[in-house]
């Protein structure tokens, strides 16, 4: 996914995102293991970036600084699957448009 030579321009933005906001793929981890601890299935990587929208807007001290790009969703399902063995079947996603115009 990370390969410099082949990555788009919203991979390289995402991989810069992700590097000075850690706190964002955390936030989504910690989110995606509470949606399963409850017994449910599938989820869509939207419903979590929403959520943790809705959550920082109402941090008090309004932490982290930083706005979701919904680019990133797919990055960032693909990540955690790819990072977190018990999240690995978690999300249902799709080819990314990039990917199909990529030259090998």
């Amino acid at each position: 996914m990370f390969d410099i030579f082949r990555e788009d321009r919203i991979e390289r933005e995402f991989k810069d995102f992700h590097a000075e906001h850690p706190e964002v793929y955390i936030g989504l981890v910690r989110l995606a293991r509470t949606w399963q601890l409850n017994g449910s299935a599938k989820l869509g990587i939207a419903t979590l970036f929403e959520v943790l929208r809705w959550n920082s807007h109402l941090n008090e001290g309004k932490d982290g600084g930083y706005k979701l790009n919904n680019n990133y969703r797919a990055l960032y399902a693909r990540l955690i699957m790819k990072q977190e063995p018990d999240l690995a079947n978690l999300f249902e996603i799709r080819e990314r448009t990039a990917e199909l115009h990529r030259v090998a």
